[in-house]
């Protein structure tokens, strides 16, 4: 009678191992899909004017208030907390809206 009880809980053990698998692996899939979203555009460049909420760059005007700007420039230290004329900078488009700006700082002296 103990081989049975401990076969049982052997394999609900095992079960409980497979379901607690199964959940992790549909969450981090869930997760990572709007990471790779089709509709992301990526859109490069030095920026040309900076006005208030918008700028220009590469002769497109772009609004950019509330956007959060992330500062990435490997090798150097960055001070600014601001786009500035002349930095380059990566725009992060999805539907239409930028959702993320990365400053690689000022490429124009």
């Amino acid at each position: 009678m103990g081989n049975i009880l401990s076969g049982r809980k052997h394999r609900w053990g095992k079960g409980l191992i497979a379901s607690v698998t199964v959940i992790l692996a549909v969450i981090s899939l869930g997760l990572a899909g709007p990471v790779f979203s089709a509709d992301t555009q990526v859109v490069n460049g030095i920026v040309n004017q900076v006005s208030g909420r918008h700028i220009l760059l590469d002769g497109k005007k772009y609004d950019v208030a509330g956007v959060p700007v992330t500062m990435k420039n490997p090798g150097k230290r960055m001070k600014k907390a601001g786009i500035e004329q002349g930095d380059m900078i990566e725009l992060s488009i999805q539907g239409g809206k930028i959702v993320s700006i990365r400053d690689f700082g000022p490429m124009l002296q």
